[in-house]
């Protein structure tokens, strides 16, 4: 009887975890690089978009319950279509103006419609009490990170893994002030 709490809460620390996985990779691409061959060094641009795209594919697959729990398995193939649709038109579109960038966007856009198609749904056929404010906050918070990253460049390394860090400890701050009083962890016996 507390499943939809449960799902909540759920999708809300998927939300907050992912999005400091996100954050982590997305700053520290500059080291993260040389896990590669560096002739796709040039592709790394897309990454964070890609990343933010496959976020959402995320929370879609957990907001994805509600049509599983209620029988309309169906409202998962008009919204899989609806995602198609979207991914086939603005690979068409994008890809011959920006190349595989237009391609991340894509994801991106897909993915983000489909999230959001599933939310919309789902609160009218099997409301969820999702934490929606506090997870577009998470989200907010870790693009306005990386912006903030992106306004500084660093010649030494050491200093810019140093600011790298301020800003990943930045989020890790907020999220612990936010969630500490939430984690409601029952006392072991005995």
């Amino acid at each position: 009887k507390n499943s939809p709490e449960l799902f909540a809460r759920v999708n809300h620390y998927f939300i907050v975890v992912c999005s400091f996985i996100v954050l982590g990779v997305v700053l520290n691409l500059d080291v993260l690089k040389y896990i590669i061959d560096s002739e796709y060094w040039v592709g790394l641009g897309i990454v964070p978009y890609l990343l933010f795209g496959y976020l959402f594919l995320g929370i879609y697959y957990n907001l994805s319950v509600w049509f599983k729990l209620t029988d309309k398995t169906f409202f998962g193939t008009l919204i899989t279509a609806l995602g198609m649709i979207v991914t086939v038109g603005l690979n068409y579109y994008l890809i011959p103006r920006y190349g595989y960038l237009g391609s991340s966007w894509a994801t991106l856009a897909c993915y983000s419609l489909m999230a959001v198609t599933s939310y919309v749904l789902g609160q009218k056929y099997y409301p969820i009490p999702y934490a929606v404010g506090p997870a577009l906050g998470y989200l907010s918070l870790t693009i306005l990170l990386i912006l903030v990253n992106g306004y500084f460049t660093f010649e030494n390394q050491w200093m810019a893994t140093a600011f790298h860090t301020l800003l990943i400890g930045i989020y890790a701050g907020v999220a612990y002030l936010r969630e500490r009083g939430r984690w409601n962890v029952p006392a072991q016996p005995g």
